[in-house]
C-alpha cells in the first residue's frame, strides 16, 4: 500500500473532524454583538429508556446586526438559567461567525463549557454509550496484545457497568416547596431497548409534561416527570392541574405529588444484555491476532528453483 493511499485514508476524518471542532474554537475568539430574544422554546428529546431519561432543550431565536448593517436571526441554546432569566425582547452579548452569521454563542459561554455539557451523560443509556466509547477500544486494543490484559481491562469495564448502568439507585422524590402546575402532554411508555411488540417493560411508566410560573419568574417553565403507569389512575387529562414539589431555588426539580417511581429500578435489568458487552468484545480480542504479510518470494530464488 503506498504512502499515497495511506494518507488520503485520513484526508475525509480529518476535514470532518475540522468542521467540528473550528466554528466552537473559532466563536471563542470572534466578535460581539447585541442581540435581540424574537422568540423562546422549550422542549425535552425523549431516549425513551427503560428507567425514564430525556433532554432538555432550551432555545431562543436572536435578532442582530453587523457592522456593515445586515440584519440576522439566530437559533441560540441556552442553559436553564440564562434561559429563566431572559424574556422576549431581553438583550443578550452574544458572539458570531463573521463567514457565516447565523451561528453565534453567548460571551460567557465557551468551548469547552460545551464540550462538558456534551459528554457529560444524563441518562443511563448515555453512561453506558461513554464506557462503551471509553472500554471498547481499550478492550479490542489490548486483548490483541495479552489476552490476560484484555480480560483484565472488560473486568474494570463490567465493573463501571455496574456501579454506573445496572446498580439501583436511590428513588427521586418530590422537593418541599409545593405548589400546582397545568398538564400539556402525558404518554405511556412500555417497550424495553429492543423496540419490538415483544420486548415490553417489567413496569411501563408515565411521562408527564408540567407547566407552571415559579414565583418571581417572569415566563412559564415546563418540567418533565415519570412515574409508574399503574400509580396515577385515572391518567391526568391535559390542562388539568396537578401538585408538585421542587426544591428551593431550582423550580426545574418540580415533581408530581403523586404516583410512584419504582419503575427505575424494576426495570433496570434490561441494561444488563447490554452491559455484557465487555466480556463478548475480550473473547473476540483473545482470538483475533494481528497477520503479518509474509514477503512474497524473490523472482531468482523462485527461478533458482
Amino acid at each position: 500500500m503506498s504512502s499515497r493511499v495511506q494518507l488520503g485514508s485520513f484526508v475525509l476524518p480529518v476535514l470532518l473532524l475540522g468542521l467540528i471542532v473550528v466554528p466552537p474554537l473559532w466563536l471563542d475568539r470572534a466578535p460581539e454583538t447585541d442581540a435581540v430574544v424574537m422568540q423562546k422554546y422549550e422542549g425535552y428529546r425523549l431516549n425513551r429508556d427503560p428507567d425514564g431519561g430525556w433532554r432538555r432543550r432550551l432555545v431562543v431565536w436572536t435578532r442582530f446586526h453587523t457592522p456593515n448593517g445586515t440584519n440576522h436571526t439566530s437559533e441560540l441554546m441556552l442553559g436553564n438559567g440564562d434561559y429563566d432569566s431572559i424574556t422576549v425582547g431581553s438583550h443578550l452579548r452574544v458572539r458570531y461567525l463573521p463567514v457565516y452569521p447565523y451561528t453565534t454563542r453567548l460571551v460567557t459561554r465557551t468551548t469547552l463549557m460545551q464540550a462538558r455539557e456534551l459528554f457529560t451523560p444524563e441518562t443511563t443509556r448515555g453512561r453506558w454509550m461513554a464506557l462503551l466509547l471509553l472500554f471498547a477500544p481499550l478492550t479490542l486494543l489490548i486483548g490483541r496484545l495479552t489476552k490476560i490484559a484484555g480480560f483484565a481491562v472488560a473486568a474494570i469495564w463490567l465493573m463501571a457497568s455496574w456501579i454506573y448502568v445496572v446498580r439501583p439507585v436511590p428513588l427521586p422524590v418530590p422537593g418541599p416547596l409545593h405548589t400546582s402546575a397545568r398538564v400539556s402532554w402525558t404518554e405511556v411508555q412500555s417497550r424495553g431497548i429492543g423496540r419490538g411488540r415483544r420486548d415490553r417493560l417489567t413496569m411501563p411508566y408515565r411521562l408527564v409534561a408540567l407547566t407552571f410560573v415559579p414565583p418571581g419568574a417572569r415566563d412559564s417553565i415546563t418540567v418533565l416527570d415519570a412515574v409508574d403507569s399503574v400509580s396515577l389512575t385515572p391518567k391526568p387529562a391535559n390542562g388539568t392541574l396537578e401538585p408538585i414539589g421542587y426544591e428551593p431555588g431550582a423550580p426545574r426539580t418540580a415533581r408530581l405529588l403523586v404516583g410512584t417511581r419504582a419503575f427505575i429500578n424494576a426495570n433496570r435489568y434490561e441494561f444488563i444484555i447490554v452491559a455484557l458487552a465487555p466480556i463478548v468484545l475480550a473473547l473476540i480480542a483473545s482470538r483475533v491476532r494481528l497477520k503479518r504479510r509474509r514477503p512474497a518470494p524473490s523472482p531468482a530464488l523462485t527461478m533458482g528453483g
